[in-house]
């Protein structure tokens, strides 16, 4: 994880199929491993916001898999979570919903998102 993050702030509203996304994103690449159906994976997210993610990955979970999730932010706070996947793209990534971020979390999270 000596990787240097390159961090960009956007606010989107996507219309994907019924998906509206609300929440401020950030292009933040970080390492995450995961684990999920009996599958466990070491890749990247390239994509974060507080609600969720889009996780990098050749062979994506599929949709409605429950996942145990850790990252490390970049002064080095490490997030252990659990998520939903809610959308996969087979060869490119899956996105994923936070389903239990406690709030300090959520917090720490933000101040990547709006720096």
């Amino acid at each position: 994880m000596n990787r240097t993050p390159l961090i960009f702030a956007v606010s989107k509203e996507n219309t994907v199929g019924m998906e509206r996304r609300k929440a401020w994103r950030t292009g933040l690449v970080l390492d995450v491993w995961y684990e999920g159906d009996g599958a466990l994976g070491e890749t990247h997210i390239s994509d974060l916001s507080v609600t969720g993610a889009y996780i990098e990955t050749r062979t994506p979970m599929p949709v409605g898999t429950t996942l145990k999730l850790i990252f490390a932010l970049p002064d080095g706070q490490v997030v252990e979570t659990a998520a939903t996947v809610m959308h996969s793209q087979r060869g490119q990534g899956m996105g994923i919903h936070f389903t239990s971020l406690s709030p300090e979390q959520t917090n720490h999270i933000r101040q990547f998102i709006r720096a």
